[in-house]
């Protein structure tokens, strides 16, 4: 998980040389996609091409199995609230495979509909999952957070400060590996004290916890005033006007990707939009599901 969250992995892909602009616009693009879609084959097609962009982009196929813990987690969630609050035949065409009932007020169900909505979360969730850490693994957080301040410069006519605004997302990211590894090290040093995380009951396991919280809180409010005296004794003023290093400038390859994705963004939102006239094949799927009524 550590080479996943919050840290940039230098490897030149095709990936890495892509603009942060491009990649930060494509992920919000591709989850508000993935919210609007409740269909199964859809979810399906952006998780495959969401994992053949990972391993583009790292050349690792382990990475992608430690991050389905969440995903699952999540399904199991939705799921054992689906059982509990969907009465037996609420829909003709959902195929209820078990229903009890206890007096009238306890009710189980378990039907096709409740399966794939918790399978159908769950991919959606890992596809999230896997386009952020796609970003973060491929863009460094100076090139995030310009790609950030070029997305949030319309804010500068409602009088928003949004030169600090990037400022504190940059230390924020750039503290994000930081941070992992300094719970790392303090983990590693209360074990070595004889303190258990992993074994012993919920209680036990919650004031080991409180060993690794405080150290952390003291090491992170000690760096802050660190970078804060760093910053002041170079004469960093935040309100004044500061040109850039490095210009971010689209290539020719960004306007391929952009046209390539939007393309398939568009596809997506067409099906959406007139899921009644979708192939046999993908309105099956969705007729099972609930999404659309085929008739029989």
């Amino acid at each position: 998980m550590k080479a996943v969250f919050g840290k940039y992995i230098p490897l030149n892909t095709f990936i890495h040389k892509l603009d942060a602009r491009l990649k930060l616009i494509l992920l919000i693009m591709y989850i508000v996609t993935i919210f609007l879609s409740r269909n199964l084959v859809i979810s399906l097609g952006i998780l495959l091409i969401t994992v053949l962009a990972f391993w583009i982009s790292t050349k690792k196929w382990k990475v992608l199995f430690s991050v389905l813990k969440t995903p699952v987690l999540i399904a199991l969630f939705v799921f054992l609230i689906n059982i509990f609050s969907k009465s037996k035949g609420t829909d003709l065409e959902d195929k209820v495979w078990y229903f009890w009932e206890y007096k009238g007020y306890l009710r189980i169900t378990i039907s096709y509909n409740i399966v794939m909505s918790s399978l159908s979360l769950s991919l959606r969730v890992y596809s999230i999952i896997l386009l952020s850490s796609i970003l973060s693994i491929t863009t460094t957080s100076a090139s995030l957070t310009k790609a950030i301040e070029f997305l949030i410069y319309p804010l500068k006519f409602l009088f928003i400060p949004i030169s600090i605004i990037s400022m504190i997302i940059s230390i924020s990211l750039r503290f994000i590996p930081t941070l992992l590894e300094e719970a790392t090290r303090i983990m590693k040093a209360q074990a070595s004290r004889g303190v258990d995380f992993k074994n012993g009951k919920a209680k036990e396991r919650a004031k080991s916890l409180i060993t690794l919280i405080i150290p952390l809180f003291t090491s992170s409010f000690s760096k802050a005033e660190d970078l804060s005296y760093a910053m002041e004794t170079r004469g960093y003023d935040p309100y004044k006007a500061r040109s850039k290093y490095k210009v971010l400038t689209f290539k020719w390859y960004d306007y391929l990707v952009f046209l390539f994705s939007l393309s398939v963004l568009v596809g997506i939102v067409l099906t959406i939009v007139y899921k009644d006239s979708m192939p046999f094949w993908l309105n099956y799927i969705a007729y099972f599901w609930g999404d659309v009524t085929y008739p029989s």
